[in-house]
């Protein structure tokens, strides 16, 4: 579980290099290079500088509410990785795994909320309602092509959502609301 845990967080932090590479040939520079061989320990680099930083406490913060908030969205989104499917198995295999992946990552839009509120300023407050509106208009279409595959494969498990698709791959019937979604 532990290496499976840091091999998604290394490549969080890779795609996020992939990510700034591609905006950067999009608007014709050259992007990140300068740590390694192409940039490729960019990521590291980026991560020491964050960890290095000073943080401004204003008076008004909450202090406890907003140290406390980050850990918690990390932990809830950590929390999901023994629901995901590894070779054909997960670590938490219930009946209705797809409910609790779905409650779990709806969760992290409560942590958002927190994060700004705590800071008890407007403008962080304002940012925080606006990344939360944005992630539940993106959770709805979600939703809806999750609820295509749990009618195709009429279960909610992850396990049996993979079985059944022996027989017909969800891909094709699923190439309309996967082009509502890139268009959301």
């Amino acid at each position: 579980f532990i290496l499976i845990s840091i091999s998604i967080l290394i490549s969080v932090a890779f795609y996020t290099l992939l990510e700034r590479k591609i905006l950067s040939y999009i608007q014709i520079r050259k992007g990140p290079n300068k740590v390694g061989i192409m940039g490729i320990l960019q990521p590291f680099s980026d991560a020491i500088k964050l960890f290095n930083k000073n943080l401004l406490n204003l008076e008004s913060t909450n202090l406890t509410l907003s140290y406390m908030t980050p850990f918690m969205s990390l932990f809830i989104s950590l929390f999901m990785i023994p629901i995901m499917l590894y070779n054909s198995s997960s670590l938490i295999d219930i009946k209705h795994n797809l409910l609790m992946f779905f409650i779990l990552s709806s969760m992290a839009v409560y942590f958002i909320l927190l994060i700004g509120w705590s800071t008890n300023s407007k403008y962080c407050h304002l940012g925080s309602i606006r990344s939360v509106a944005q992630m539940i208009s993106y959770e709805v279409s979600f939703f809806m092509i999750i609820l295509f595959l749990v009618l195709i494969s009429q279960s909610y498990s992850f396990t049996q959502m993979e079985e059944s698709q022996h027989m017909m791959y969800f891909f094709f019937g699923n190439m309309l609301l996967f082009s509502m979604w890139l268009s959301s």
